[in-house]
C-alpha cells in the first residue's frame, strides 16, 4: 500500500496537495517517475490488488477523480510491464518503425495515443496494419512467455 501511496502522492499538486482531474502532464510524468523508481519486485499481485481495492472503494464513495487517477496508474503499470517484457524478449534485430511507435505508446500518457498514432502513421514509415501486427506480436510474446 505504501508504494501505491508514493505514486498517488506524485499525482497531487505540489503546492496544495489536491488532485486536479484531469491530471496535467507534469503530474502524469511525476507519477511515472515514482512508479519507475519503485523496486520492480514490489510491483506484484499485492500492488495490483491494492490499486483494485482502492479503485472499488473510491468508486463506491463517488470519488470519480480518484478512480481516474488509479486507472491512469494501472495504465502506466501495464505499459511499463509490457515494455520490460518486450525488452527482455526482443530479438537482436533492429526494431521496425512500428515497433518503435509501439514502444513510444507504452511510454506516453494513454490520453495522447490517438494523436501519437496519427503522427506516426502520417510519417509514411508505419501503416495501421504494421502497428497492429506489432501489437499482436507483443501479445503473443508476453502471453507465451509468462
Amino acid at each position: 500500500a505504501q508504494d501505491v501511496e508514493k505514486v498517488l502522492k506524485a499525482a497531487a499538486e505540489p503546492d496544495s496537495g489536491e488532485f486536479l482531474v484531469p491530471l496535467v502532464p507534469a503530474r502524469v510524468e511525476a507519477m511515472k517517475t515514482q512508479l519507475s523508481n519503485l523496486d520492480p519486485t514490489k510491483l506484484d499481485e499485492g500492488f495490483l490488488s491494492t490499486i483494485d481495492s482502492w479503485t472499488n472503494k473510491s468508486h463506491e464513495d463517488g470519488m470519480d477523480g480518484m478512480v481516474q487517477i488509479l486507472q491512469k496508474l494501472l495504465q502506466m503499470y501495464a505499459g511499463m510491464s509490457v515494455s520490460r517484457a518486450r525488452t527482455v524478449l526482443q530479438s537482436s534485430d533492429k526494431p521496425s518503425p512500428a515497433a518503435d511507435l509501439f514502444e513510444h505508446l507504452l511510454d506516453v500518457d494513454s490520453d495522447t495515443w490517438e494523436m501519437e498514432i496519427r503522427k506516426g502513421i502520417s510519417s509514411g514509415d508505419i501503416t495501421t496494419f504494421g502497428l497492429m501486427a506489432e501489437i499482436q506480436r507483443t501479445m503473443e510474446i508476453v502471453v507465451l512467455n509468462l
